[in-house]
């Protein structure tokens, strides 16, 4: 009776939110940040949005304002039968 090994590799693939994606959680950070901290549109531009994860379906950024202001932002992708602007759900913010 002969015995062999095998060696199984197990391995897992972690998307990174597409250039689109990027885009549309920056631009919709920047709104609720606009929005909440009443920044200026003329202004917005300076608001700061940096990515601390990202994936295909989940991201975590934290964003700040000219004047200050922080916060985190954990949002999940919209499934595809639920419309929102940006593509993007807020879960959470602190």
């Amino acid at each position: 009776m002969k015995y062999g090994i095998v060696a199984l590799s197990f391995f897992s693939i972690v998307a990174n939110a597409t250039e689109s994606d990027s885009a549309n959680i920056k631009n919709m950070t920047v709104n609720m940040m606009g929005q909440f901290y009443n920044v200026p549109k003329e202004k917005q531009s300076l608001i700061t949005v940096e990515f601390l994860e990202s994936s295909d379906q989940h991201a975590e950024v934290v964003s700040a304002t000219p004047g200050g202001n922080v916060c985190n932002f954990q949002l999940d992708k919209a499934p595809n039968d639920v419309q929102t602007p940006y593509g993007w759900l807020i879960k959470s913010t602190r």
